[in-house]
């Protein structure tokens, strides 16, 4: 089994965090989870982007909005341009229906 280790450290990044809000209370308690987690490890509360969609279907649409803004204002990612695109592609796939990799 792989281990790895480090010290997360938030501060300085944007993030956005997409929930659906099918099951709210399940994915309500998700969000605020990962809200305090991402606090307790140096993200500011004003950099955080929760982004609610109705559902499972649109969660990759969303994303791949959030990731576009971010590019489109030029806000800093933390992957680089290969993982990008990777997730782009991905993105791409799960619009389109093709699940193939």
């Amino acid at each position: 089994m792989a281990e790895f280790t480090g010290n997360p450290a938030g501060s300085s990044r944007r993030i956005a965090v997409v929930a659906s809000r099918f099951n709210e209370t399940v994915t309500r308690a998700l969000v605020d989870g990962a809200m305090d987690a991402l606090v307790r490890h140096g993200v500011a509360f004003d950099d955080v982007d929760v982004i609610w969609v109705p559902g499972a279907w649109e969660l990759p649409l969303a994303v791949r909005r959030a990731l576009n803004v971010r590019l489109d204002t030029q806000s800093r990612l933390s992957v680089t341009p290969a993982e990008f695109e990777r997730i782009r592609a991905m993105l791409d796939r799960l619009h389109s229906g093709n699940q193939d990799r």
